[in-house]
């Protein structure tokens, strides 16, 4: 549990519309899916189990159960950035996990690019944590709309961090 009147400090994350709206668009789009292989594989008369469009819509039930269940415990968090530390709570749970800027050990900005339908790509930024126990924490633009100023701060704390470990 985190201490509340140890952090003086905060920018709490703000998810981006457009991630909810890619979200629910994902779901949408494999749901249509799975109904499209459902209704192709009952056209010809009662379900037939040897039909591979049926098995396609099962596997891919199962795949958007994955994703929400991923969505609703892992993407779904808010962040606070502290003089402390990153505060990250999962809305779904609830579980709150502190990682102290002296357990990171080292901060990777990355642009992350994907093809769009056109030719070009759809380009974003990545803030990636890697923590002393070489577990990879990330913050994406994708996801929240202060991004910029989320890991500006992180970058400005852990350079006090430094800072101060210098001069001691």
């Amino acid at each position: 549990m985190v201490n509340k009147t140890v952090i003086k400090y905060g920018i709490i994350s703000k998810l981006r519309p457009g991630f909810w709206l890619k979200q629910v668009a994902c779901w949408i789009a494999i749901q249509c899916l799975i109904a499209f292989c459902c209704y192709l594989s009952y056209t010809r008369g009662p379900f037939n189990f040897q039909n591979g469009l049926l098995w396609v819509a099962l596997l891919l039930t199962i795949g958007l159960f994955a994703l929400i269940i991923k969505f609703l415990l892992y993407d779904l968090r808010t962040i606070n950035i502290t003089d402390q530390g990153i505060v990250v709570k999962y809305i779904f749970t609830g579980k709150i996990r502190m990682i102290f800027y002296k357990d990171i050990k080292q901060i990777t900005p990355k642009t992350v690019s994907t093809p769009n339908n056109s030719g070009s790509y759809s380009r974003y930024y990545r803030t990636e944590i890697e923590l002393a126990d070489d577990e990879l924490f990330c913050i994406d633009e994708d996801q929240f709309d202060n991004y910029s100023e989320m890991k500006n701060s992180i970058i400005n704390f852990m350079k006090e961090l430094k800072a101060e470990l210098n001069t001691n």
